[in-house]
């Protein structure tokens, strides 16, 4: 099983206090989950440049995640 999040390169900044962050939260792989953070990353690479903004993917270790619905 696999855990993915949004990752986006380091000099990009999501938040105007300058806070250094390269990903977001991590959540549990799934067809639905992959394909709404895929279409984010899309649309933030449109916005902000190729290859700003990707997924990326780690094996789940079992670690809690957010649970969204």
């Amino acid at each position: 099983m696999l855990k993915i999040r949004i990752c986006w390169h380091p000099d990009f900044e999501h938040e105007e206090r300058g806070v250094f962050r390269d990903g977001g939260f991590w959540y549990l792989d799934g067809a639905d989950m992959r394909s709404s953070l895929m279409a984010l990353v899309q649309s933030w690479n449109i916005a902000h440049g190729p290859g700003s903004h990707w997924l990326e993917e780690r094996p789940y270790d079992g670690e809690p995640l957010p649970i969204y619905h």
